[in-house]
């Protein structure tokens, strides 16, 4: 039997998870039905969306949050690397070319997540976000982050950022999490051979928070 759903935003307690028995462990499967697909997705509802544009948005300024496709130039694990093609499709007297892209979802900004893509027939996910720029607290504090390595960015690190910049959570949910690890920086800095060889590393090891049950609380 499926577990009865918990329609709330921000009250489900930690101490019930997991809410699914022979799930993973901490899972909360079933939160919003049996059928839900979007997960904590289902937090950013119209109200939340309004609010932060009322209250966050002040200069209008837009910025892309997506590598380009052509990055890395040198996929980990042996993966195709990106096919741009142009087919000229037109007839005399009228030009038409047409942009042909073949490329691996895994790679750039990892679009194999295409059910979160889909979510755009809902409005797109939009909502309060809040950046921390870890590299530069960490310069600031003299800690060595190594973007291009197994780097762990302990909870305490990123709850000193937010301390710091006087930063308040939001108690009902939907803030969405940008953490700038530095790592775009640091492998742009890198010659042709060097971005080859690190696709070539066993394992395609670089910094993220690290996985621990106070980052799941």
């Amino acid at each position: 039997m499926a577990p009865t759903p918990v329609l709330t935003t921000a009250t489900l307690p930690f101490s019930s998870l997991p809410l699914e028995p022979v799930g993973p462990p901490y899972n909360a499967w079933g939160r919003y039905g049996s059928s839900d697909q979007l997960g904590t997705l289902n937090m950013l509802t119209p109200s939340i969306a309004a609010a932060a544009a009322r209250t966050e948005i002040c200069t209008g300024t837009r910025v892309s949050l997506d590598w380009p496709f052509n990055k890395p130039v040198y996929p980990s694990y042996g993966r195709d690397r990106l096919k741009h093609g142009i087919r000229r499709r037109g007839s005399e007297g009228r030009v038409v070319n047409e942009d042909v892209l073949e490329f691996n979802p895994q790679t750039s900004s990892q679009w194999d997540g295409l059910r979160h893509y889909a979510f755009a027939s809902s409005g797109g996910i939009m909502g309060r976000g809040i950046l921390l720029d870890y590299v530069s607290g960490a310069e600031a504090n003299s800690i060595q982050v190594n973007p291009l390595a197994s780097t762990s960015i302990p909870l305490t690190h990123l709850e000193r950022l937010i301390a710091s910049h006087n930063i308040v959570l939001s108690r009902s949910g939907g803030d969405i999490l940008f953490i700038r690890s530095g790592l775009t920086a640091a492998f742009d800095k890198l010659d042709d051979l060097s971005q080859c060889m690190l696709s070539e590393r066993p394992t395609a090891d670089f910094a993220g928070v690290k996985a621990t049950e106070e980052v799941l609380k």
